[in-house]
């Protein structure tokens, strides 16, 4: 049988075809760039040329438009056509300039060159024929003069004036033609009068006769004569000779303009010719462009085609490899999901499995712990109480194993819910300080907490809450050697913060994210140092985050360490204050109704409440506890959850729907995540009790669901007069010494002083007989026999929670492994004995 490897490959080859892909689709784009980029160029210098033929079509417009301008300014010689001249002079002149930045080669500026020389040259010619027309224009020709002179003066005789004259009747007849005066001899004025008189000039004078008799006749008739004068003859006659010579001027000077003109024709006929030849090159030019132009696009085209046709090749051919492995790899995906399938099965038969195991190992370790409670309670010898000890201590190992491993299970799946529950912020601070104050007086380390004067109540899963701050005090307190552990609350805007903070070893800070992590602690000697399963922080991220929160650590070596993590706030109603420290627990007014199928758990609930309550019935049969509801009324039903054919939500529904009983009940249960469950914990009337459970948490949840203690309960006052080293005292004496705590013994005994005082006794006994014999062990130098000594002490200075004692001990015990020298073990034991006569003589005094 041929065994299918999956085809791990084809996401290699999917990327190496798409990287193929991209690499000629860069190599296309990088032709296609440049090709583009070469033929832009070279229509760029396409659109150079066209700007050639314009300049030079430009440059010879402006060369004729001058000459055409200077002609006419010549002929007419009005200013502003001089004007206009000088303008397109100046443009020509700025046209040939620019010319150069067109025509970059050599030969063309030469030629550029030589237009410009010509060009000036032109110029000259034109200014000079200008100046010929000018002179031509301002010229008057003695032919002309010589026209306008008469060849003699002409006058007018206007009238005859013909006179008669009588004398003495005697008639004489005279006539005199009288010339007309000019006209300015008629008006003279007054100066010319003057001046007539003084030189002497007279009027003719007229013969006058006495009282003649005068008469006058006019001839109208007008006379011209002509008079020629000699000076204008001579004037005529230089005139003539002038006019030869004009003439004579005129046609050198026409031969002259004549060769002005024609030199112009030569040079006009230059530039042109330099002109068209600057054209020939940028048509050349171009043309070797376009020719340029087409071989490019011709190439990239040609290269294009090719690597596309390469392209679709290469995406052929990958397509059909990877066509073939995706075949394969739809094959062994069938497979997976099958796999997958199985695999869901199993881990469902583990979450099966691991509900039932915990259901199964809890019960009998409620059984363990409920029978070593109440075999405590009775008078044992020093062998049968450290054993009973050992059984304890080993019971509550395996009960924090088992909670780990479930924890770590149900935030595994994502199945955890969480309990509403009323807390009151101040109350559960103080409830955890409880907790620690011991071991912080015996490391002598600071311990102290703050609340948030704001934060009075709110609603959380108090026990889940619990835990994770009991993880990270706990924590504090085994990496801190001195200095202070300090817890905190605060309320901001919507969450509520908690800070744990120490000033132990630290945390290094490439560890400071692993170690939320599962199965992780800081270095392999620290969890040899430090004893722990690695779980703690895990599960309390876990939680944290489930809860809908976050958690974060600040940590600097040999400094310390600051924990950090918030969640939701929701507002909760402030409870009343418990009695209960102040009160003893009795129930003598309450009637339960105890079921559970596993007879030891049966006799442990009735060990435990047989005397505290008044009426106690246990069963083990379903059927067995519904004929007790029929005959009897209780306070309070504890039902085990599961159990066979009916299980404990089942006989709920019995009760609840068909008995119409709505009598609070309590499941006592190993299975913490049963959805359902949980969901029945909403209703007011049911609670929960973990398994195993031990005799003082289950007294205080019953009093949690009765609510005050009993009232018909005889008065504090009256249990400390009949039992004076009750709760009151003790706290008196803690607060005196703090060396001890009672608590735990007194979970064992209850009310029973007499049992309490015979533990006492039995204590102090076993402790001076056990400090002896370390003592002659020590000097015997015989280190088998002090470890074994020591050992048999701690168990009971841990029932007394004689932490600093404990810590001795365990040092001594060490001496088995290490051979501790015996100057050391003699200053271990003096410092124990100095440890012990205090607590002896405080435990004396109670029993008295």
């Amino acid at each position: 049988m041929n065994k299918i490897v999956p085809e791990k490959w084809i996401q290699t080859k999917v990327t190496l075809g798409f990287i193929i892909i991209i690499a000629i689709a860069i190599v296309i784009f990088t032709i296609g760039y440049f090709s583009v980029a070469s033929i832009i160029k070279v229509q760029n210098e396409s659109v150079t040329n066209e700007e050639e033929f314009t300049y030079l079509n430009q440059l010879i417009f402006e060369i004729i438009e001058t000459e055409g301008i200077s002609r006419v300014y010549g002929v007419t010689g009005n200013e502003e056509y001089k004007e206009q001249y000088e303008l397109h002079h100046d443009s020509v002149l700025s046209i040939i300039s620019y010319l150069p930045k067109l025509f970059t080669d050599k030969s063309s500026v030469n030629s550029i060159a030589e237009v410009k020389r010509s060009y000036l040259k032109k110029k000259e010619l034109m200014d000079q024929l200008v100046q010929i027309n000018i002179i031509n224009l301002h010229r008057t020709s003695a032919e002309s003069l010589l026209e306008s002179i008469p060849d003699s003066l002409n006058y007018q005789i206007t009238e005859y004036t013909y006179t008669t004259v009588k004398v003495d009747s005697l008639d004489e007849d005279t006539s005199s033609i009288e010339e007309e005066e000019p006209e300015d001899q008629k008006r003279k004025g007054f100066l010319k009068r003057m001046s007539d008189f003084l030189s002497g000039k007279k009027k003719k004078d007229v013969a006058q006769e006495i009282a003649p008799t005068i008469s006058k006749q006019v001839d109208s008739t007008v006379q011209k004569r002509v008079r020629t004068d000699q000076n204008i003859k001579q004037i005529k006659t230089q005139l003539k000779k002038a006019s030869k010579q004009d003439e004579l001027f005129n046609r050198k000077l026409q031969r002259h303009e004549n060769d002005l003109i024609q030199l112009d024709r030569i040079l006009t006929e230059q530039i042109k010719s330099i002109v068209n030849n600057l054209q020939n090159i940028s048509v050349q030019k171009n043309a070797r462009r376009r020719a340029e132009m087409e071989s490019m696009r011709s190439s990239f085209l040609d290269r294009v085609l090719l690597l596309v046709s390469s392209a679709i090749s290469l995406m052929l051919f990958f397509i059909y490899w990877i066509s073939r492995d995706i075949t394969k790899s739809q094959k062994l995906n069938n497979d997976i999901i099958r796999a997958k399938e199985r695999v869901d099965r199993l881990l469902k038969v583990k979450e099966q499995f691991v509900a039932h195991m915990s259901h199964e190992i809890r019960t009998p370790l409620t059984a363990i712990i409920g029978f070593s409670e109440q075999l405590s309670m009775l008078k044992l010898g020093g062998q049968q109480k450290d054993i009973l000890e050992r059984i304890k201590l080993s019971a509550q190992h395996l009960i924090g194993l088992i909670n780990n491993i479930l924890d770590f299970s149900s935030l595994e799946s994502g199945k955890v819910e969480f309990f509403k529950d009323q807390i009151d912020a101040k109350v559960m601070m103080e409830e955890l300080h409880h907790l620690f104050d011991l071991k912080a007086y015996e490391k002598g380390i600071e311990f102290s907490y703050t609340v948030d004067d704001q934060l009075i109540a709110f609603e959380s899963d108090s026990l889940r809450l619990k835990q994770v701050l009991i993880n990270l005090i706990g924590n504090a307190f085994k990496f801190t050697p001195e200095g202070y552990v300090k817890y905190g609350v605060e309320l901001k805007k919507d969450k509520l913060v908690f800070t744990v903070s120490d000033s132990g070893i630290g945390i290094p800070k490439d560890k400071q994210k692993s170690i939320f992590k599962m199965f992780n602690q800081v270095n392999i000697s620290l969890s040899r140092k430090y004893t722990g399963t690695g779980l703690g922080l895990s599960i309390s991220r876990q939680i944290i985050e489930a809860m809908g929160g976050s958690i974060s650590v600040q940590s600097k070596m040999d400094e310390g360490s600051t924990f950090k993590f918030d969640i939701p706030y929701v507002q909760g109603k402030q409870l009343a204050k418990s009695s209960k420290n102040e009160s003893v627990y009795s129930f003598k007014n309450k009637s339960i109704l105890a079921v559970d199928d596993d007879e030891m758990i049966c006799q442990v609930i009735d060990g435990i409440l047989h005397h505290k309550c008044q009426k106690l019935d246990v069963n083990s049969s379903v059927d067995m506890a519904l004929k007790a509801l029929e005959h009897n009324q209780y306070d309070l039903l504890m039902i085990d959850l599961h159990m066979p054919q009916i299980d404990g939500l089942q006989l709920m529904h019995i009760i609840r729907e068909e008995k119409h009983i709505d009598t609070p009940i309590l499941f006592l249960t190993a299975d913490m995540v049963n959805a359902e469950l949980k969901k029945a914990n909403d209703n007011k009337s049911v609670w929960i009790m973990a398994k195993p459970f031990t005799h003082n948490q289950i007294m205080e949840k019953l009093t949690e669901i009765f609510g005050n203690i009993d009232n018909e309960s005889e008065p504090v006052e009256n249990e400390t007069e009949s039992f004076p080293n009750n709760k009151t005292e003790e706290m008196k004496s803690k607060e005196a010494n703090q060396l001890y705590d009672l608590d735990g013994v007194k979970s064992f005994t209850g009310d029973d002083k007499a049992f309490l005082d015979s533990i006492i006794q039995t204590f102090i006994e076993n402790t001076d007989v056990g400090i002896k014999d370390t003592e002659d062990a020590i000097r015997k130098v015989d280190h088998h026999q002090t470890a074994e000594k020591a050992h048999k002490m701690l168990t009971g200075f841990r029932q007394f929670k004689i932490e600093h004692g404990i810590h001795i001990l365990t040092q001594i015990e060490s001496t088995r492994d290490v051979n501790l020298k015996e100057e050391v073990m003699e200053n271990l034991l003096s410092e124990l004995k100095t440890l012990w006569q205090p607590i002896k003589t405080d435990l004396q005094n109670i029993m008295d």
